[in-house]
């Protein structure tokens, strides 16, 4: 039971019924007043206006044919309708008396004159009523005239006197029920803009926070399943890290322990060449050499993905003279792209901002997985540039080759780790850097924007 009326749908419809319930108390005392109204009528069964009727023609008729007696039901009847206006008419049409008539009477009356008032009379205002006096016609009629408004429907007094209080009382009972309804949908507002902010919170991990379930009607159940959501984040989140300790953990470990044996081998490797060889057994410890190097640099590359992806990976800004920079580091790589038969070119140009806030040690790990790139999947083109140029709105370093490009195919082809790392690396210092052809030319371009 309390869950049911604790429901938002059923709280609003007790506010319905309540409002239903107000307009049928109101519509039910209406009528127990106008019933009462219409019992009180029935109880006369001759109307007013009837009894006034009668009442003159009976006073009319126990009136004597003199003037005093005339003027003493003119004063009698003045003194219970002060607003009646009286006069007599004789016999043969002369006007003898009259009492409070606010109109000018003719003097003299003819048949049709008399004819002609009582046509307009008749089911107007004022109502008016003839009789003869002393019930005899030879001794003229008297005449009364009362306004119709003293004769009036109850009805009418009833809404005249009460009709505004019950509209005042009928448009109190709308507004309270729109109020109400305000405030109930207000209410309702509020909470789901409460819980759209709420939603919108997060943590330091970028997952949300958990709320306070103050109610639980539909509102609230809502809550309840988004806390139910936000636990299920944080748990997997909390897997998620685990997981990843645990691959990073790992990867350190096989760094490790795999770069050992690499260097025992490269070692056994270099005192071997010392000796004399056939041709066939030099060139398979050369190729052996090679592939221990390559697998050092994929070892090397993973521990450095896994730390930059967790953002374990070190890093310290500092000023970096950009041509000096490249000069010294094209120049460690001079011997191995010489060695294997590459053309070396320095094409260095003034730039806007000679000195850039990077990481050194970040910015030397990236042009070495670039020139890797070079030498293992561009041998067939034998050419090495380092370019630098001043753009409109930006600096810019590009490494040019003359290899097949990033979508070329070649027996070296890995799982990109490298350029992953300069992607990450490129990003992580706030430069970009992107990848095009210029003619027979394949060029990696990193630029420093000038704002």
């Amino acid at each position: 039971m309390r869950k049911l009326f604790g429901s938002l749908q059923a709280k609003y419809m007790v506010i319905i019924l309540c409002a239903l319930g107000l307009f049928q108390l109101t519509y039910i005392g209406g009528a127990i007043i106008f019933t009462g109204i219409t019992n009180q009528m029935a109880q006369n069964d001759i109307p007013e206006y009837e009894k006034v009727e009668n009442s003159w023609h009976q006073a009319a008729s126990d009136t004597s044919a003199t003037e005093e007696d005339v003027k003493l039901l003119y004063q009698k009847w003045s003194e219970q309708y002060p607003e009646a206006g009286m006069f007599w008419i004789s016999q043969d049409g002369q006007l003898l008396s009259s009492w409070n008539v606010q109109y000018e009477l003719p003097q003299q009356w003819s048949q049709s004159d008399i004819v002609s008032f009582m046509k307009s009379r008749y089911g107007k205002d004022p109502f008016t009523v003839v009789a003869f006096v002393e019930g005899k016609e030879n001794n003229g009629f008297v005449v009364v005239e009362l306004p119709r408004e003293l004769f009036r429907d109850p009805y009418s007094d009833i809404f005249e006197k009460f009709g505004i209080w019950l509209l005042a009382g009928i448009l109190i009972i709308v507004i309270v029920f729109i109020v109400i309804s305000y405030l109930f949908f207000r209410n309702i507002r509020k909470r789901l803009l409460f819980l759209q902010r709420a939603m919108s919170k997060r943590n330091p991990d970028g997952l949300p926070v958990s709320i306070d379930v103050k109610k639980q009607d539909e509102i609230g159940q809502l809550e309840h399943s988004f806390n139910n959501m936000v636990e299920q984040l944080n748990d997997s989140r909390q897997r998620e890290l685990n997981e990843e300790q645990i691959r990073r953990e790992l990867i350190a470990n096989l760094s490790h322990d795999i770069r050992t044996p690499l260097t025992k081998l490269r070692a056994n490797a270099y005192t071997v060449s010392k000796y004399e060889l056939p041709d066939g057994a030099a060139k398979a410890l050369q190729t052996m050499d090679s592939s221990v190097r390559h697998i050092d640099e994929l070892v090397d590359n993973l521990l450095a993905y896994t730390l930059l992806s967790s953002a374990q990976y070190r890093y310290e800004q500092a000023q970096l003279q950009i041509n000096r920079f490249l000069r010294e580091h094209i120049a460690a790589w001079y011997a191995v792209f010489e060695q294997n038969g590459f053309e070396i070119e320095m094409r260095l140009g003034e730039l806007h901002v000679p000195t850039w806030e990077v990481d050194p040690i970040w910015m030397k790990r990236m042009f070495d997985n670039l020139l890797q790139n070079v030498l293992r999947h561009a041998r067939d083109g034998k050419l090495v540039a380092i370019e630098t140029e001043a753009c409109e709105g930006y600096d810019a370093i590009r490494v040019v080759d003359r290899g097949q490009g990033m979508d070329g195919v070649t027996d070296n082809k890995g799982a990109g780790i490298g350029l992953s790392i300069v992607h990450m690396m490129v990003e992580g210092m706030g430069l970009t850097w992107q990848h095009y052809r210029r003619d027979e030319e394949f060029i990696i371009e990193i630029r420093h924007p000038l704002n």
